[in-house]
Protein backbone atom coordinates (compact mmCIF):
# COMPACT_ATOMS: atom_id res chain seq x y z
CA UNK A 1 0.00 0.00 0.00
CA UNK A 2 1.31 3.47 -0.89
CA UNK A 3 2.03 5.87 1.49
CA UNK A 4 -0.71 8.45 0.77
CA UNK A 5 -2.98 5.72 0.69
CA UNK A 6 -2.12 4.44 3.96
CA UNK A 7 -2.98 8.20 5.23
CA UNK A 8 -5.63 8.59 3.45
CA UNK A 9 -7.52 6.00 5.75
CA UNK A 10 -7.29 8.28 8.25
CA UNK A 11 -7.21 12.05 7.19
CA UNK A 12 -10.99 12.77 8.01
CA UNK A 13 -10.24 13.15 12.03
CA UNK A 14 -6.85 11.93 13.27
CA UNK A 15 -3.27 13.67 13.23
CA UNK A 16 -0.20 11.95 12.84
CA UNK A 17 2.72 11.16 14.68
CA UNK A 18 5.78 9.80 14.05
CA UNK A 19 7.34 8.06 16.91
CA UNK A 20 11.49 7.07 16.26
CA UNK A 21 12.60 3.56 16.35
CA UNK A 22 15.23 3.38 14.49
CA UNK A 23 18.76 4.60 14.61
CA UNK A 24 19.16 7.75 12.19
CA UNK A 25 20.24 7.75 8.53
CA UNK A 26 20.55 10.06 5.69
CA UNK A 27 17.80 8.80 4.11
CA UNK A 28 14.75 10.87 5.32
CA UNK A 29 11.78 12.36 4.21
CA UNK A 30 9.07 15.36 4.79
CA UNK A 31 5.28 15.21 4.12
CA UNK A 32 3.82 18.35 2.90
CA UNK A 33 0.30 19.00 2.15
CA UNK A 34 -0.51 20.53 -1.19
CA UNK A 35 0.53 24.15 -1.41
CA UNK A 36 2.18 24.05 2.05
CA UNK A 37 -1.57 25.15 2.55
CA UNK A 38 -3.31 24.17 5.92
CA UNK A 39 -5.26 20.76 5.69
CA UNK A 40 -8.07 19.52 8.29
CA UNK A 41 -7.43 16.53 10.53
CA UNK A 42 -3.38 16.73 8.96
CA UNK A 43 -0.47 18.18 10.79
CA UNK A 44 2.92 18.92 9.04
CA UNK A 45 5.11 16.10 9.65
CA UNK A 46 8.84 17.06 9.82
CA UNK A 47 12.00 14.69 9.14
CA UNK A 48 12.91 12.69 11.31
CA UNK A 49 15.99 11.48 10.23
CA UNK A 50 15.07 8.13 10.04
CA UNK A 51 12.56 4.99 9.46
CA UNK A 52 9.52 5.58 12.21
CA UNK A 53 6.02 4.59 12.52
CA UNK A 54 3.11 6.44 13.08
CA UNK A 55 0.34 6.59 15.41
CA UNK A 56 -3.27 8.44 14.73
CA UNK A 57 -4.47 10.70 17.74
CA UNK A 58 -7.76 11.53 18.21
CA UNK A 59 -8.62 15.17 18.35
CA UNK A 60 -8.79 19.09 16.68
CA UNK A 61 -6.23 20.91 14.78
CA UNK A 62 -4.94 24.29 16.81
CA UNK A 63 -3.99 26.64 15.30
CA UNK A 64 -2.35 26.77 11.63
CA UNK A 65 -3.88 23.39 11.90
CA UNK A 66 -1.13 21.98 14.48
CA UNK A 67 -2.53 19.41 17.27
CA UNK A 68 -2.90 20.97 20.61
CA UNK A 69 -1.28 18.89 23.74
CA UNK A 70 -2.41 20.24 27.03
CA UNK A 71 0.22 19.12 29.95
CA UNK A 72 -1.30 17.46 33.59
CA UNK A 73 0.35 17.30 36.82
CA UNK A 74 3.77 17.71 36.82
CA UNK A 75 4.04 18.26 32.89
CA UNK A 76 4.17 20.78 30.80
CA UNK A 77 3.55 21.35 27.32
CA UNK A 78 4.86 24.27 24.76
CA UNK A 79 4.43 24.23 21.45
CA UNK A 80 7.05 26.92 18.61
CA UNK A 81 6.71 26.61 15.34
CA UNK A 82 5.44 23.42 14.92
CA UNK A 83 7.83 21.79 17.35
CA UNK A 84 6.34 20.48 20.27
CA UNK A 85 8.32 20.36 23.96
CA UNK A 86 7.09 18.12 26.68
CA UNK A 87 8.43 18.79 30.21
CA UNK A 88 8.63 16.81 33.61
CA UNK A 89 8.30 20.53 35.95
CA UNK A 90 7.72 17.89 39.14
CA UNK A 91 10.68 15.63 40.75
CA UNK A 92 13.33 15.16 38.61
CA UNK A 93 15.28 12.56 40.96
CA UNK A 94 15.78 11.71 43.89
CA UNK A 95 19.15 9.95 44.94
CA UNK A 96 19.56 8.13 48.53
CA UNK A 97 22.55 8.85 50.64
CA UNK A 98 24.22 6.12 52.92
CA UNK A 99 22.06 4.49 55.25
CA UNK A 100 18.84 5.78 52.93
CA UNK A 101 17.50 3.86 50.07
CA UNK A 102 15.32 4.87 46.87
CA UNK A 103 13.01 2.43 45.38
CA UNK A 104 10.55 2.78 42.49
CA UNK A 105 9.57 4.64 39.86
CA UNK A 106 7.50 7.72 38.38
CA UNK A 107 4.80 8.13 40.49
CA UNK A 108 5.66 5.77 42.97
CA UNK A 109 9.05 6.81 44.89
CA UNK A 110 9.91 5.45 48.17
CA UNK A 111 12.27 6.52 51.03
CA UNK A 112 13.12 4.48 53.85
CA UNK A 113 16.33 4.06 55.44
CA UNK A 114 18.35 1.37 55.15
CA UNK A 115 20.31 -1.38 57.47
CA UNK A 116 22.70 0.23 58.95
CA UNK A 117 23.47 -1.92 62.03
CA UNK A 118 27.05 -2.87 63.11
CA UNK A 119 28.23 0.52 61.26
CA UNK A 120 29.97 3.04 64.01
CA UNK A 121 28.25 7.01 63.73
CA UNK A 122 27.15 5.99 60.05
CA UNK A 123 26.27 9.49 58.31
CA UNK A 124 23.21 9.09 56.44
CA UNK A 125 21.47 11.37 53.92
CA UNK A 126 19.20 12.01 51.32
CA UNK A 127 18.84 15.00 48.31
CA UNK A 128 16.19 15.55 46.28
CA UNK A 129 16.72 17.32 42.68
CA UNK A 130 14.63 20.08 41.45
CA UNK A 131 13.83 20.27 37.75
CA UNK A 132 16.89 22.83 37.39
CA UNK A 133 19.14 20.12 39.04
CA UNK A 134 19.60 21.59 42.27
CA UNK A 135 19.23 20.00 45.77
CA UNK A 136 16.12 21.83 47.06
CA UNK A 137 16.22 19.37 49.97
CA UNK A 138 19.02 18.02 51.76
CA UNK A 139 19.10 16.12 55.27
CA UNK A 140 22.05 14.74 56.99
CA UNK A 141 22.22 12.62 60.25
CA UNK A 142 23.62 10.05 62.17
CA UNK A 143 22.47 6.55 63.17
CA UNK A 144 25.00 4.99 65.84
CA UNK A 145 25.85 1.73 66.29
CA UNK A 146 24.92 2.61 70.08
CA UNK A 147 20.75 1.79 70.99
CA UNK A 148 19.23 4.91 72.47
CA UNK A 149 20.60 7.50 71.22
CA UNK A 150 19.52 10.32 68.64
CA UNK A 151 22.47 12.03 67.31
CA UNK A 152 22.08 15.40 64.85
CA UNK A 153 24.39 17.67 62.96
CA UNK A 154 27.27 16.51 60.84
CA UNK A 155 30.37 18.02 62.49
CA UNK A 156 29.48 19.35 65.42
CA UNK A 157 26.84 17.11 66.87
CA UNK A 158 24.45 16.65 69.23
CA UNK A 159 23.76 13.41 71.12
CA UNK A 160 20.43 12.48 73.10
CA UNK A 161 21.22 9.47 75.08
CA UNK A 162 18.65 7.24 77.37
CA UNK A 163 20.08 4.28 78.81
CA UNK A 164 18.30 0.78 78.36
CA UNK A 165 15.35 1.26 81.48
CA UNK A 166 14.64 -2.11 83.26
CA UNK A 167 10.94 -1.50 81.63
CA UNK A 168 9.64 0.44 79.34
CA UNK A 169 8.34 4.13 79.71
CA UNK A 170 6.51 6.47 78.18
CA UNK A 171 7.67 10.45 79.22
CA UNK A 172 5.62 13.12 78.30
CA UNK A 173 6.23 16.33 77.01
CA UNK A 174 3.24 18.16 77.83
CA UNK A 175 2.00 21.54 76.03
CA UNK A 176 3.71 24.46 76.86
CA UNK A 177 1.07 26.20 74.30
CA UNK A 178 3.55 28.48 72.94
CA UNK A 179 6.91 28.34 71.54
CA UNK A 180 9.25 26.46 73.77
CA UNK A 181 13.12 25.21 74.56
CA UNK A 182 14.47 22.67 76.33
CA UNK A 183 16.81 23.39 80.02
CA UNK A 184 20.68 21.64 79.59
CA UNK A 185 21.45 20.65 82.93
CA UNK A 186 25.15 20.31 83.83
CA UNK A 187 26.35 17.01 85.25
CA UNK A 188 26.61 12.87 85.17
CA UNK A 189 24.05 10.64 85.68
CA UNK A 190 24.32 8.02 88.29
CA UNK A 191 24.27 4.15 88.42
CA UNK A 192 20.23 4.82 89.41
CA UNK A 193 20.10 7.28 86.14
CA UNK A 194 19.26 10.20 89.06
CA UNK A 195 21.41 13.28 87.47
CA UNK A 196 23.50 15.16 90.06
CA UNK A 197 23.26 18.78 88.77
CA UNK A 198 24.86 22.17 89.04
CA UNK A 199 22.63 24.48 86.77
CA UNK A 200 24.76 27.49 86.60
CA UNK A 201 25.14 29.54 90.23
CA UNK A 202 21.67 29.05 91.18
CA UNK A 203 20.47 25.51 91.19
CA UNK A 204 22.40 22.49 93.01
CA UNK A 205 21.27 18.93 93.33
CA UNK A 206 23.22 16.40 95.85
CA UNK A 207 21.56 13.21 94.15
CA UNK A 208 23.40 11.16 96.63
CA UNK A 209 22.68 12.82 99.82
CA UNK A 210 18.89 13.81 98.16
CA UNK A 211 19.85 18.07 99.12
CA UNK A 212 18.21 20.30 97.22
CA UNK A 213 19.90 23.86 96.96
CA UNK A 214 18.29 26.55 95.16
CA UNK A 215 19.63 30.57 94.67
CA UNK A 216 23.08 32.05 94.47
CA UNK A 217 25.15 31.44 97.09
CA UNK A 218 23.25 28.98 98.90
CA UNK A 219 25.69 26.84 100.55
CA UNK A 220 26.22 22.67 102.11
CA UNK A 221 29.11 20.66 103.43
CA UNK A 222 29.34 18.45 99.68
CA UNK A 223 30.88 15.48 101.75
CA UNK A 224 29.09 16.33 105.32
CA UNK A 225 27.00 12.76 104.80
CA UNK A 226 23.91 15.04 105.70
CA UNK A 227 20.75 14.16 104.05
CA UNK A 228 17.08 15.74 103.26
CA UNK A 229 17.92 19.21 103.21
CA UNK A 230 16.36 21.88 101.40
CA UNK A 231 17.71 25.33 100.94
CA UNK A 232 16.30 28.09 99.18
CA UNK A 233 17.53 31.31 99.11
CA UNK A 234 20.64 33.55 98.20
CA UNK A 235 23.66 32.96 100.58
CA UNK A 236 21.21 30.33 102.28
CA UNK A 237 22.65 27.66 104.55
CA UNK A 238 26.41 27.19 105.60
CA UNK A 239 29.44 25.50 104.03
CA UNK A 240 29.92 23.71 106.83
CA UNK A 241 26.44 22.27 107.56
CA UNK A 242 26.45 18.34 108.34
CA UNK A 243 23.07 18.35 109.46
CA UNK A 244 20.15 16.75 107.78
CA UNK A 245 16.27 16.99 107.35
CA UNK A 246 16.39 20.67 107.58
CA UNK A 247 14.23 22.88 105.31
CA UNK A 248 15.20 26.75 105.18
CA UNK A 249 13.97 29.05 103.30
CA UNK A 250 14.81 33.10 102.67
CA UNK A 251 17.91 34.93 101.57
CA UNK A 252 21.08 35.13 104.36
CA UNK A 253 18.73 32.26 106.58
CA UNK A 254 20.51 30.29 109.02
CA UNK A 255 24.30 30.89 107.79
CA UNK A 256 25.37 29.41 111.07
CA UNK A 257 23.74 26.20 110.92
CA UNK A 258 26.25 23.08 111.71
CA UNK A 259 24.61 20.32 113.27
CA UNK A 260 21.18 21.14 114.22
CA UNK A 261 18.80 18.92 112.58
CA UNK A 262 14.50 18.83 111.46
CA UNK A 263 14.23 22.90 111.78
CA UNK A 264 12.02 24.40 109.69
CA UNK A 265 13.53 27.78 109.29
CA UNK A 266 11.17 30.28 107.05
CA UNK A 267 12.22 34.60 106.46
CA UNK A 268 14.75 36.47 105.48
CA UNK A 269 17.85 36.22 107.61
CA UNK A 270 15.79 34.53 110.12
CA UNK A 271 18.35 32.15 112.52
CA UNK A 272 21.56 33.55 110.57
CA UNK A 273 23.62 34.06 113.11
CA UNK A 274 22.41 32.17 116.12
CA UNK A 275 21.21 28.85 115.99
CA UNK A 276 24.18 26.35 115.59
CA UNK A 277 23.57 22.87 116.68
CA UNK A 278 19.57 23.42 118.45
CA UNK A 279 17.15 20.63 116.33
CA UNK A 280 13.16 20.45 116.22
CA UNK A 281 12.65 24.57 115.87
CA UNK A 282 9.75 26.08 113.54
CA UNK A 283 10.90 29.59 112.79
CA UNK A 284 8.80 32.20 111.00
CA UNK A 285 9.54 35.54 110.44
CA UNK A 286 11.82 37.95 109.25
CA UNK A 287 15.12 38.31 111.55
CA UNK A 288 13.22 35.75 113.87
CA UNK A 289 15.64 33.01 115.57
CA UNK A 290 15.56 30.72 118.77
CA UNK A 291 18.01 33.08 120.92
CA UNK A 292 20.67 30.42 121.39
CA UNK A 293 22.82 28.53 119.50
CA UNK A 294 21.65 25.16 121.03
CA UNK A 295 17.57 25.74 121.11
CA UNK A 296 15.56 22.97 120.68
CA UNK A 297 11.89 22.22 120.39
CA UNK A 298 10.67 25.50 119.94
CA UNK A 299 8.11 27.35 117.84
CA UNK A 300 8.78 30.87 116.85
CA UNK A 301 6.09 33.20 114.41
CA UNK A 302 6.64 37.14 114.02
CA UNK A 303 9.00 39.33 113.20
CA UNK A 304 12.34 40.41 115.25
CA UNK A 305 11.00 37.54 117.20
CA UNK A 306 13.38 34.59 119.16
CA UNK A 307 12.70 32.39 121.68
CA UNK A 308 15.22 34.12 123.66
CA UNK A 309 17.67 32.55 126.77
CA UNK A 310 21.76 33.02 126.42
CA UNK A 311 21.76 29.18 126.27
CA UNK A 312 19.73 26.31 125.13
CA UNK A 313 16.15 27.27 124.93
CA UNK A 314 13.81 23.97 125.38
CA UNK A 315 9.79 24.17 124.29
CA UNK A 316 8.96 27.98 124.38
CA UNK A 317 6.29 29.15 122.01
CA UNK A 318 6.34 32.94 120.80
CA UNK A 319 3.61 34.19 118.60
CA UNK A 320 4.08 38.02 117.76
CA UNK A 321 5.94 40.83 116.54
CA UNK A 322 9.20 41.18 118.12
CA UNK A 323 9.05 39.54 121.33
CA UNK A 324 11.56 38.02 123.28
CA UNK A 325 10.44 34.73 124.83
CA UNK A 326 10.20 33.94 128.60
CA UNK A 327 11.16 30.84 129.99
CA UNK A 328 11.54 27.18 128.98
CA UNK A 329 8.14 25.38 128.67
CA UNK A 330 6.45 28.34 128.38
CA UNK A 331 4.07 30.10 125.79
CA UNK A 332 4.06 33.78 125.15
CA UNK A 333 1.10 35.49 123.18
CA UNK A 334 1.41 39.27 121.56
CA UNK A 335 3.70 42.07 122.56
CA UNK A 336 2.76 45.08 125.18
CA UNK A 337 0.81 46.44 122.56
CA UNK A 338 -1.82 43.89 122.86
CA UNK A 339 -4.79 44.62 124.52
CA UNK A 340 -7.65 41.69 123.06
CA UNK A 341 -7.95 38.04 122.31
CA UNK A 342 -11.14 36.98 121.18
CA UNK A 343 -12.80 33.91 119.96
CA UNK A 344 -14.45 33.97 116.75
CA UNK A 345 -17.58 32.47 118.50
CA UNK A 346 -18.96 33.92 121.52
CA UNK A 347 -18.58 31.11 123.40
CA UNK A 348 -14.99 29.59 123.69
CA UNK A 349 -13.95 26.97 125.73
CA UNK A 350 -10.52 26.47 127.13
CA UNK A 351 -8.70 22.87 128.04
CA UNK A 352 -12.04 21.45 127.21
CA UNK A 353 -10.11 18.27 125.22
CA UNK A 354 -7.45 18.46 127.33
CA UNK A 355 -8.60 20.56 130.83
CA UNK A 356 -6.81 22.72 132.48
CA UNK A 357 -5.56 21.51 136.23
CA UNK A 358 -4.98 26.06 137.06
CA UNK A 359 -4.11 28.91 135.68
CA UNK A 360 -2.03 31.11 137.83
CA UNK A 361 -2.86 35.06 137.50
CA UNK A 362 -0.14 37.40 138.63
CA UNK A 363 -0.19 39.80 141.38
CA UNK A 364 0.65 43.70 140.97
CA UNK A 365 3.86 42.99 141.80
CA UNK A 366 4.67 40.69 138.34
CA UNK A 367 5.29 37.21 140.30
CA UNK A 368 2.60 34.42 140.18
CA UNK A 369 -0.06 34.46 142.70
CA UNK A 370 -2.57 31.76 143.90
CA UNK A 371 -3.12 29.36 141.41
CA UNK A 372 -6.85 29.24 140.38
CA UNK A 373 -7.72 25.41 139.87
CA UNK A 374 -11.34 25.76 139.46
CA UNK A 375 -13.74 28.05 137.25
CA UNK A 376 -17.82 26.88 137.07
CA UNK A 377 -21.04 28.85 136.39
CA UNK A 378 -24.14 26.70 136.28
CA UNK A 379 -28.22 26.95 136.89
CA UNK A 380 -30.55 24.90 139.24
CA UNK A 381 -33.92 24.84 139.15
CA UNK A 382 -35.27 23.58 142.63
CA UNK A 383 -38.39 23.51 144.60
CA UNK A 384 -39.21 25.90 147.65
CA UNK A 385 -42.33 24.38 149.93
CA UNK A 386 -43.67 24.69 153.94
CA UNK A 387 -45.45 27.60 154.34
CA UNK A 388 -47.22 27.96 151.54
CA UNK A 389 -50.63 26.63 150.06
CA UNK A 390 -48.97 24.74 146.98
CA UNK A 391 -44.60 24.46 146.55
CA UNK A 392 -43.17 27.24 145.02
CA UNK A 393 -40.74 27.02 141.49
CA UNK A 394 -37.53 28.63 142.54
CA UNK A 395 -34.28 28.82 140.54
CA UNK A 396 -30.63 29.57 141.83
CA UNK A 397 -27.14 30.15 139.90
CA UNK A 398 -24.06 29.16 140.83
CA UNK A 399 -20.36 30.41 139.84
CA UNK A 400 -17.51 29.00 141.59
CA UNK A 401 -13.84 30.32 141.46
CA UNK A 402 -11.62 28.39 142.75
CA UNK A 403 -12.76 27.14 146.21
CA UNK A 404 -15.33 30.52 146.12
CA UNK A 405 -18.83 29.86 145.98
CA UNK A 406 -21.31 32.15 145.06
CA UNK A 407 -25.24 31.27 145.02
CA UNK A 408 -27.63 33.87 144.04
CA UNK A 409 -31.55 33.80 144.56
CA UNK A 410 -34.61 35.45 142.63
CA UNK A 411 -36.93 36.68 144.94
CA UNK A 412 -40.07 35.21 146.09
CA UNK A 413 -43.21 36.02 147.57
CA UNK A 414 -46.81 34.34 147.90
CA UNK A 415 -49.22 34.32 150.07
CA UNK A 416 -48.22 31.76 153.31
CA UNK A 417 -50.99 29.41 155.14
CA UNK A 418 -48.78 27.92 157.39
CA UNK A 419 -46.10 28.67 160.15
CA UNK A 420 -43.09 26.83 159.35
CA UNK A 421 -39.86 27.25 157.50
CA UNK A 422 -38.95 27.56 153.69
CA UNK A 423 -37.36 24.32 152.55
CA UNK A 424 -36.08 23.29 148.76
CA UNK A 425 -37.10 19.66 148.11
CA UNK A 426 -33.77 18.86 145.77
CA UNK A 427 -30.05 19.51 147.44
CA UNK A 428 -27.55 21.89 145.66
CA UNK A 429 -24.88 20.30 143.08
CA UNK A 430 -22.21 18.67 144.87
CA UNK A 431 -19.10 20.81 143.67
CA UNK A 432 -21.04 23.98 145.48
CA UNK A 433 -21.33 21.90 149.17
CA UNK A 434 -19.84 23.63 152.03
CA UNK A 435 -17.63 20.94 153.86
CA UNK A 436 -19.45 21.58 157.17
CA UNK A 437 -23.38 23.06 157.95
CA UNK A 438 -23.03 26.57 157.52
CA UNK A 439 -25.45 29.70 158.73
CA UNK A 440 -25.80 32.95 157.22
CA UNK A 441 -27.71 36.36 157.54
CA UNK A 442 -30.50 35.93 155.18
CA UNK A 443 -33.55 38.68 154.03
CA UNK A 444 -36.68 37.55 154.28
CA UNK A 445 -40.32 38.62 153.57
CA UNK A 446 -42.86 37.31 156.20
CA UNK A 447 -46.66 38.91 156.10
CA UNK A 448 -45.75 41.09 153.54
CA UNK A 449 -42.37 42.88 155.97
CA UNK A 450 -38.96 43.04 155.01
CA UNK A 451 -37.11 40.88 158.22
CA UNK A 452 -33.27 39.70 158.31
CA UNK A 453 -33.84 36.24 158.90
CA UNK A 454 -31.31 33.35 158.00
CA UNK A 455 -30.06 30.63 155.31
CA UNK A 456 -29.15 26.98 156.39
CA UNK A 457 -27.45 24.61 154.01
CA UNK A 458 -25.87 21.63 155.36
CA UNK A 459 -22.72 19.46 153.80
CA UNK A 460 -24.93 17.67 152.56
CA UNK A 461 -26.57 20.46 150.36
CA UNK A 462 -29.79 20.92 151.72
CA UNK A 463 -31.11 24.22 152.32
CA UNK A 464 -33.67 25.56 155.30
CA UNK A 465 -34.72 29.55 155.42
CA UNK A 466 -36.00 31.13 158.63
CA UNK A 467 -37.78 33.93 159.72
CA UNK A 468 -35.08 34.97 162.25
CA UNK A 469 -31.49 34.96 162.62
CA UNK A 470 -30.00 31.28 164.51
CA UNK A 471 -26.52 31.34 165.46
CA UNK A 472 -25.94 28.14 166.04
CA UNK A 473 -28.21 26.48 163.40
CA UNK A 474 -32.57 26.39 162.49
CA UNK A 475 -34.37 24.34 164.68
CA UNK A 476 -37.49 26.75 164.74
CA UNK A 477 -38.22 30.46 163.41
CA UNK A 478 -41.32 29.50 161.73
CA UNK A 479 -42.95 32.22 159.50
CA UNK A 480 -46.15 34.02 160.73
CA UNK A 481 -48.22 31.71 158.15
CA UNK A 482 -50.17 34.42 156.86
CA UNK A 483 -49.67 37.42 154.01
CA UNK A 484 -47.28 37.25 151.74
CA UNK A 485 -44.08 35.33 152.47
CA UNK A 486 -40.86 34.70 150.76
CA UNK A 487 -37.53 36.44 150.52
CA UNK A 488 -35.74 38.91 148.43
CA UNK A 489 -33.47 39.02 145.41
CA UNK A 490 -29.44 38.30 146.69
CA UNK A 491 -26.48 36.24 146.64
CA UNK A 492 -24.60 34.70 149.94
CA UNK A 493 -20.54 34.24 149.19
CA UNK A 494 -19.51 30.99 151.19
CA UNK A 495 -16.68 28.57 150.45
CA UNK A 496 -16.57 25.65 149.22
CA UNK A 497 -15.32 22.54 151.69
CA UNK A 498 -14.78 24.37 154.18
Amino acid sequence: MALQDLLSNDLGQKHWMEIFTQSIHTNAFQLYPPNNQNVAGLSLIADQFGNGSWIPLTGSGGTGGLFSITGGTGISSVENSGTFTITNIGLVSVTGGTGIKVSGSTGAVVISTSDVSGVTNTDVSIAVTNSGGVASVQATGQFPAVTNQLIFGTTNRTTINSVAPATSHTYLLADPFNNAVFMAFTGTSGATGIMTTNVGPYIKEDATNMNELLGAGSQISPSSGGTGNVLLGINSGNPSMTSSNNTIVGANTSNSLTTGSSNSIYGFNSGSTVLTTGSNNSIFGASSGVGSGTGTQCVVLGSITNAGGATGSVNRIVIGYNLTGLTDNTALIGNSALTDISSGSLVCTLGNQNPFTGIYFSNSGGTAGTELTYYQQSTQGNTATGIWAANQAVTSTFTRIGRTVTMSFIALNSTANTAATITYLGNIPVQYRPGNTLYMPFAVVDNGSNKNGSIQITSGGAVTIANFIQATGITSGPFTGAGGSGYQTQSITYAFGV
